[in-house]
């Protein structure tokens, strides 16, 4: 993914390179945000260790939920949208400059949440608004190319561009959420935006990105062969209107009740796991052909299919919790639901992060896009941090050491990732060029 070889221009770091290019301003800030998120949540676990936990104005599962879903993702996208998308739709380069305002939004916006979560709720809804606010017009420019753009490959971008205004909506929501206090209902939009924002960006880029790796997709009909590609998005759809119906329900259970009559408990969970299941042994058969048929010749590839593995993982998991759901197995079901969060957005869009991200970044800086042992690293210590994180809530007993350890490994990856990255955006590429 990257190149070893130094820096050959000599050039001092300049802050007035991050608006040379799109991806060079969205992805620093991005970086930055991330491992700012990562360590305030370590501070938070080890606060608990220590016995001194932070006081709480917002519940603490919603935040951690909402921020660690929208707080630095939505950026990332930003960086990969305007670098990637004109060239998809055949149109001129975004000059950086336009996105400067939205993104100073986004990161202002979520430096005021993250500090009144824990002091003023009022200070959490502004920050959330104005980080909404900034997210929109990204997504509202977006949409503005989708619209005028020229390239034959008109679907990728046009879902893209359709579960980020989702992910807008919902954001707005979250504010409105967080103003009026209703936290159960803060943390069900946070997991809407995941399922129908978040997750979707990532499963449709990666799609559009395979024929990049070094071939297709294995084990389809040539007839339907973007029918993975549906048959994910229509599980995903589902997993948002669940979230989005248990979150209103939780906040005014006989209005909704009376508007929208659900299915039975046992069957609505039966039809979900059942769903759940087929996909994840879809997903997972599909990346171990792949992985048996490219071997592990290419650490790039390696990294894409084992951190696309893990959603089929996280489906698992999530169809063990509804099976516990049908049983009445309460903490069977919390800890399995809780693990396949972990696996999906640790294991899943933390590598895929690491995959999608640091591969524009090294192409766009002149580096060769293959997988160096710098880059190598720090993409395990996602997946280690992934794998501590879902067996701490698969181990209640071990909790206490596993998730403090998670974060910290997590904290470790993300400032690794922004301090490297980082250093490369605010220089010249080693080609010469500034973009």
């Amino acid at each position: 993914m990257t190149d070893p070889i130094a820096d050959r221009t000599g050039t001092r770091w300049r802050l007035g390179l991050l608006l040379a290019a799109p991806h060079r301003l969205a992805f620093f800030a991005a970086g930055a945000m991330m491992a700012l998120l990562a360590a305030w949540w370590a501070a938070i676990m080890f606060g608990d260790v220590l016995g001194r936990p932070p006081p709480w104005q917002v519940a603490r599962p919603a935040a951690h939920a909402l921020a660690m879903s929208m707080g630095f993702m939505p950026l990332f996208f930003a960086g990969f949208l305007f670098t990637a998308g004109p060239k998809w739709l055949a149109l001129p380069p975004v000059p950086a400059r336009r996105l400067l305002v939205p993104v100073a939004l986004t990161v202002g916006g979520w430096s005021c949440a993250l500090p009144g979560f824990h002091y003023s709720v009022g200070l959490a809804a502004f920050g959330v608004a104005l980080a909404a606010l900034g997210w929109t017009v990204l997504c509202l420019r977006f949409g503005a190319l989708v619209r005028i753009g020229r390239g034959r490959d008109r679907l990728h971008p046009r879902l893209i561009a359709f579960a980020c205004g989702v992910g807008a909506v919902l954001l707005w929501l979250a504010a409105a959420a967080l103003a009026a206090d209703e936290g159960l209902l803060l943390r069900a939009l946070a997991l809407a935006a995941l399922w129908g924002c978040i997750v979707p960006v990532f499963v449709v880029a990666g799609h559009r990105l395979v024929p990049f790796l070094g071939g297709e997709l294995p084990l389809l009909p040539a007839r339907w062969p973007d029918a993975p590609l549906w048959v994910v998005l229509a599980l995903l759809a589902a997993e948002t209107v669940r979230a989005l119906f248990d979150g209103f329900v939780a906040a005014w259970p006989g209005g909704m009740a009376l508007a929208w009559p659900a299915l039975p408990g046992a069957l609505s969970g039966a039809l979900y796991g059942v769903s759940e299941a087929a996909v994840a042994l879809l997903l997972i058969a599909l990346a171990l052909h792949w992985l048996r048929r490219q071997g592990l010749r290419q650490r790039l590839t390696t990294m894409f299919l084992a951190s696309f593995a893990w959603l089929g993982v996280a489906l698992a998991l999530l169809a063990a919790a509804r099976a516990g759901e049908a049983f009445g197995a309460s903490s069977w079901s919390g800890a399995f639901e809780t693990a396949a969060l972990h696996a999906l957005t640790l294991g899943h869009l933390g590598g895929m992060l690491f995959v999608m991200v640091t591969r524009i970044a090294a192409g766009q800086t002149g580096r060769r896009i293959t997988g160096d042992a710098v880059a190598w690293r720090l993409w395990l210590l996602v997946q280690l941090a992934a794998a501590v994180r879902v067996a701490g809530s698969l181990w209640p007993g071990g909790a206490g050491v596993l998730l403090p350890l998670a974060a910290l490994v997590w904290l470790i990856a993300t400032g690794g990732w922004a301090l490297r990255h980082g250093r490369w955006l605010g220089k010249p590429g080693v080609d010469g060029r500034p973009g």
